[in-house]
Formats: structure tokens, C-alpha cells, sequence
């Protein structure tokens, strides 16, 4: 983890055949405000990827995806938390604004986001 990093959204790995198994060689990130919304806009849409449940982290600032646990560590040490815990999970601070922050500061990224976030 690097000094300053923090949480901007939820994402998961998602693959297009569900005997795939996520790796680095064939993962697709997909992101958004939280687990669930990215689980509709994938498995129930016309795209037809599907998500591991294993596979469900965040992304940084730094444009890390990250697991739940580290992901607990990241949120506590940026004050996005209030309390130590053992994992993250999408609901348990407002995503929206350091979602919208991290985009307001960093213009050149938005595209990327906006195509992670589909």
C-alpha cells in the first residue's frame, strides 16, 4: 500500500465462460459503488460474464484492485473507516465520494473508469 492511497470503488473480477477460472491471463475487471450493482449490470445483463464470488475486491486510487481484507487495511489507514475490521464490504462507506473525488482530481482517468464501470 502506498502513502495517501485510498478506496474509490467496489470491483470484481468477472470472466465470459463460467468454466473459466480468473487469472491474471484472462481476468476483466468490472467496478462500481458496490458489489451488488456490479453482479446486475454483469450476470443479468445481455453480456452474459459472470462473477466469481472469491473474486470480489476494490480499487484503489492508485488503480490497484485489491481483496477485502488488504482492502479493510486501505480504508482504515485513509480514515475511510472508523474502526479496524477483518474485511470490506461495499456498504460500509459512502463510495460515491471518493468515487467522485478520485475522478474530480484525476480527469485523465475518467475514461478508464467509465469503461471498468459498464
Amino acid at each position: 500500500m502506498e502513502k495517501d492511497e485510498y478506496i474509490i470503488c467496489a470491483a470484481m473480477i468477472v470472466v465470459e465462460d463460467k468454466r473459466q477460472f480468473p487469472c491474471v491471463e484472462n481476468r476483466n475487471l468490472r467496478i462500481g459503488m458496490s458489489h451488488s450493482e456490479i453482479i446486475r449490470k454483469n450476470e443479468y445483463s445481455d453480456r452474459k460474464v459472470y462473477v466469481h464470488e472469491g473474486y470480489k475486491g476494490f480499487l484503489t486510487s492508485n488503480l490497484n484492485f485489491i481483496y477485502r481484507q488488504e482492502a479493510a487495511i486501505v480504508a482504515y489507514q485513509a480514515g475511510q473507516v472508523s474502526s479496524k475490521r477483518y474485511e470490506l464490504y461495499s456498504d460500509d462507506f459512502d463510495m460515491e465520494f471518493y468515487y467522485e473525488k478520485f475522478c474530480e482530481e484525476n480527469k485523465d482517468k475518467v475514461a478508464l473508469l467509465q469503461e471498468l464501470r459498464k
